[in-house]
């Protein structure tokens, strides 16, 4: 977002082009890094294809992310009440 919105503009309206050289590939180490995790998390087992291709379509639409949040929220319920059998108490 800081690309789009901030480093686009001050390069060509203000004649700025160093911003976007230096917001650029930290965007891009950024977005890379939240395609690793997207994976990690699949791998682990769970997911169905409609639920990994909303996460990955999530990093391309601009604070896709928070479309996501009730859906990450579902998952971690259900993984720690699967976690917790309600018979045995913990030492």
């Amino acid at each position: 977002m800081v690309l789009v919105c901030i480093a686009v503009p001050l390069k060509h309206l203000a004649g700025y082009p160093t911003v976007t050289s230096v917001i650029g590939p930290i965007h891009g180490v950024t977005f890379l890094a939240y395609v690793w995790v997207v994976i990690q998390t699949i791998s682990g087992g769970g997911w169905s294809r409609p639920e990994v291709a909303r996460l990955l379509a999530a990093s391309v639409v601009p604070f896709g992310a928070f479309a996501n949040a009730r859906l990450l929220a579902r998952k971690e319920a259900a993984l720690a009440s699967s976690n917790h059998s309600p018979g045995m108490r913990p030492s």
